[in-house]
């Protein structure tokens, strides 16, 4: 790997990735295809068509460069023990931060789940004598979100993670690993600030949710980067964010509704305080917790080059 940063090359990938990002989310906003609520198949529709312009602005560097595009060596397939872990730890996680901060007396759950109670059909509308207790649907969106998290929500975010992680991190390295990851973490928390400022906070509360989101960005890119760094396998890393994402989109939305922000939430000060901690955890692990990348098929694009081990 070269010792100096290609900064033609990252600037190229900013300028194309911020261009077409910024593009959909201001425009969608505008034009009502971005709703307000992180929930549902539109919100779902726009967030792919945003974390896909990471992918796009890959594309262009690559060829810029003569590069082949392909990465399906190291996409598929996933790596079983490290995929697991991310699929019972990030659940586990949250369960930990949520009664961390009910124990210091941020936020207690609603268990009735009011909130999404009442947007299902009435016992009378579904021909039903009686509707299904609440418990019934925590039990089922709780399995849902650790189901679809490593499935549908990492398929969400693979365009990000080949964006951020797999092309831009490894042109970020010779700054060292902890500046190229605190960095990469601004520069992504900066460019998916527009979805926070546009509408899911209140007015009086945009700069503060702005700076949660970027403070987070860079926690989870540390995080994210780490496993990057590891394994260079950019779908472990798209697992370990679609499972982080399918627990900020499942039931923790309902019984803890409204965070009461800067403290409560999965953005908040004292989630933050877990993310640190996972996030140093994983860049203080011994270098022979490492996992050799996939070699690529033929005619498919080589690795990124090898990270540099100086922190």
């Amino acid at each position: 790997m070269s010792s100096s940063l290609d900064v033609q090359r990252i600037k190229l990938f900013l300028i194309v990735t911020f261009g077409a990002g910024w593009l959909i989310m201001i425009g969608g906003r505008v034009s009502g295809l971005l709703p307000t609520s992180p929930q549902g198949t539109p919100h779902l529709a726009a967030l792919l068509a945003v974390l896909y312009a990471p992918l796009l602005a890959r594309f262009i560097c690559l060829r810029a460069e003569g590069q082949p595009i392909g990465a399906a060596g190291r996409v598929w397939s996933v790596p079983r023990t490290p995929a697991l872990i991310a699929i019972v730890g990030v659940p586990a996680l949250f369960a930990l931060m949520y009664a961390v901060s009910g124990l210091l007396g941020e936020g207690s759950p609603q268990w009735d789940i009011p909130a999404l109670m009442q947007q299902l059909p009435s016992a009378e509308e579904l021909g039903m004598d009686q509707s299904l207790p609440a418990g019934f649907f925590l039990v089922v969106g709780f399995l849902l979100s650790i189901v679809l998290g490593p499935t549908l929500y990492a398929l969400v975010w693979l365009g990000n993670e080949l964006g951020w992680r797999d092309y831009l991190l490894p042109r970020l390295m010779p700054l060292g690993n902890a500046r190229a990851h605190a960095l990469g973490g601004l520069l992504w928390g900066v460019w998916l600030s527009p979805i926070v400022w546009l509408g899911y906070v209140t007015p009086d509360q945009r700069l503060m949710g702005v700076g949660l989101l970027i403070l987070t960005a860079i926690l989870l890119a540390f995080a994210l980067g780490e496993v990057w760094r590891r394994t260079q396998h950019p779908g472990l890393v798209a697992v370990a964010m679609g499972c982080f994402f399918g627990q900020i989109q499942g039931m923790w939305l309902y019984l803890y509704p409204d965070p009461d922000l800067p403290w409560q939430g999965p953005f908040g000060l004292i989630a933050a305080v877990f993310w640190a901690l996972t996030a140093l955890a994983l860049f203080l692990l011994p270098a022979r917790y490492q996992l050799q990348p996939q070699p690529a098929p033929a005619q498919t694009e080589q690795p990124s080059p090898a990270p540099s081990e100086s922190a």
